[in-house]
């Protein structure tokens, strides 16, 4: 059995071309389940983990870092999850504890405007509407003062403080005291009037 010139060189493209698909599909193929894995990610499928390929190459390194990159992904977005919840419980506790209270308690941020104010301060000062985002001085600008002198000096402030209210004039004692954190302060007030 002789084989021509021409025939050997049809077996050997022949060949080169079986090799040359063979690497092809050894690449594409986990490439592709690499893509596939991406766009699941994308979705939100932070549980998707691929095969490690046979080799040991640039395909296997690839899939590892990958593979680990998920996973810490995942752990991350857990970690946050868990944060959110455990801040919900808190905001809710506190806003239940709040709306227990019978004093008023309203937290400005460093610039006075109110973050957070509870029913009974918003009772006892006569506000009508949302009280978040506003002033303190455009809601009862007789606490205003107080207000800045505990935010400038970060201690605590005391004061008897008179406002006139719907039924007449009302005596609050106040106190602010400037956050741990230097990002605002809280004023809690009683009405005093009829001591």
């Amino acid at each position: 059995l002789t084989l021509s010139f021409v025939e050997t060189a049809l077996l050997m493209l022949l060949g080169t071309a079986w090799l040359g698909m063979t690497a092809a599909s050894r690449i594409a193929a986990p490439i592709g389940e690499l893509a596939a894995a991406a766009r699941s990610v994308r979705d939100g499928n932070l549980r998707v983990r691929i095969r490690r390929p046979v080799a040991k190459d640039e395909i296997d390194d690839l899939t590892d870092a990958f593979n680990q990159m998920t996973e810490r992904i995942a752990r991350q977005t857990e970690a946050l999850d868990q944060s959110r919840i455990e801040a919900e419980t808190r905001s809710a506790f506190t806003e239940t504890v709040l709306a227990a209270v019978e004093a008023g308690v309203i937290r400005v941020d460093n610039d006075k405007q109110v973050t957070i104010a509870n029913a009974s301060a918003t009772q006892l000062l006569a506000l009508d509407g949302d009280t978040v985002g506003q002033e303190i001085s455009h809601l009862a600008p007789e606490f205003d003062t107080t207000v800045r002198r505990a935010l400038d000096t970060g201690q605590s402030v005391e004061a008897s403080i008179q406002r006139q209210g719907r039924a007449g004039m009302m005596h609050f004692h106040v106190r602010v005291a400037p956050e741990a954190s230097g990002e605002g302060a809280v004023i809690t007030f009683h009405d005093t009037t009829r001591l």
